[in-house]
């Protein structure tokens, strides 16, 4: 996947571990697939619903959009 599915993986991340940094996670998830572009839509309705004031947007934000691809190549993304 490229949009949702690793919209998913940012925002199950940050669910899962409220004590890690947004910025770090979304860092950790651009290394792990350098063609995500996670739905910001998604991002937004979960930043919002987890009280992070925007961060989690900002953080995919300063990744900015992923590598063209015509399909996403699954990845790994560790938690910590």
């Amino acid at each position: 996947g490229i949009s949702r599915s690793t919209a998913a993986a940012f925002i199950t991340t940050c669910a899962l571990f409220p004590e890690q940094d947004e910025m770090a996670v979304a860092q950790r998830l651009r290394r792990a697939s350098p063609t995500a572009t996670p739905n910001l839509r998604l991002v937004a309705t979960a930043d919002s619903l987890l009280g992070r004031h925007g961060r989690m947007c900002d953080a995919i934000e300063a990744i900015g959009r992923g590598a063209d691809a015509y399909e996403g190549t699954p990845f790994h993304m560790p938690f910590a």
